[in-house]
């Protein structure tokens, strides 16, 4: 408890503090950035609003503090960008006791503590060859500062794997085979553009899938000139091509330019190995 309260002396002022019921994931503490109006505090009820997990540890200069490596690490075992840890402890000076704190983010925890033989947890001790004196008494105002800029990544990740999440079933059904040939059929009908998937294993033919998870688009497929809708058809039919693999620029460069020079009603054919060669597939591989 002597941990969380200094902790929370430190945070206070800045984020809102909130508490969990039981202790799961680490969490000591969870903290929140504050909302600058009551419209902003209205608005996230509709947004993914990050939390940050904080652990909060005081311990003797003889006894190590060790933290999970479960709440350090995502799953993939990239280290956590909302997980903080701080280390509190007392130092003797003269005739009084000082206070000492420790302050490490997720990254830090997993580039400079020491795993046990069961690789479970993280270990912090202090030795002659590791007094940990960069995270030592930091300043306050950079302490926050690095929450914040990790608070910040953190949303920006949890936005991009909810997007993801929702757009599950676009994506898989936007996806191709490598082993399988397809042909792109451009048509026009009743005005509209149109592009068809055609599986030259299977013959079967389906309409190529609007990826409007990768472009945002409120419009349709368009070809002929360089647009909103040919850049909509350009992400999303690599897309499709590259079996959801990001298309790099240059490889969007090479089938605007192609798709610029199909002008006119009409329709025309392109097979899957004519747009490897296209986008120079070829000379990526040599």
């Amino acid at each position: 408890r002597v941990g969380e309260l200094r902790t929370e002396a430190i945070l206070a002022k800045h984020f809102w503090i909130l508490f969990r019921s039981v202790d799961v994931d680490g969490a000591d503490l969870m903290i929140e950035l504050p909302a600058a109006t009551d419209m902003d505090l209205r608005h996230r009820r509709t947004r993914v609003v990050c939390h940050g997990i904080v652990q909060a540890k005081y311990c003797e200069w003889s006894n190590p503090a060790r933290v999970a490596r479960d709440y350090v690490v995502e799953a993939s075992g990239e280290p956590r960008s909302d997980f903080f840890l701080f280390i509190h402890s007392d130092q003797e000076v003269a005739d009084d006791i000082v206070p000492v704190d420790y302050f490490f983010t997720a990254p830090e925890i997993v580039e400079h503590f020491c795993l046990t033989k069961r690789n479970s947890y993280y270990e912090f001790r202090l030795t002659h060859n590791q007094e940990f004196e960069e995270f030592r008494n930091i300043r306050r105002r950079v302490i926050i500062s690095r929450i914040q800029g990790q608070l910040e990544e953190a949303s920006y990740r949890y936005r991009r794997e909810l997007a993801r999440s929702i757009h599950l079933y676009t994506r898989e059904a936007g996806r191709t085979r490598a082993d399988v040939s397809f042909t792109y059929l451009f048509r026009k009908l009743e005005r509209t553009s149109l592009v068809l998937v055609r599986n030259e294993e299977t013959k079967a033919t389906q309409l190529l899938e609007p990826r409007r998870d990768l472009y945002k688009c409120f419009g349709g497929f368009e070809w002929g000139y360089r647009g909103t809708g040919p850049q909509f058809l350009t992400a999303s039919l690599l897309a499709h091509h590259l079996g959801d693999v990001a298309s790099t620029k240059q490889q969007r460069e090479r089938f605007l330019d192609f798709l610029e020079t199909k002008t006119g009603d009409d329709g025309f054919d392109l097979s899957s190995r004519g747009l490897a060669d296209l986008l120079g597939e070829s000379e990526m591989q040599e």
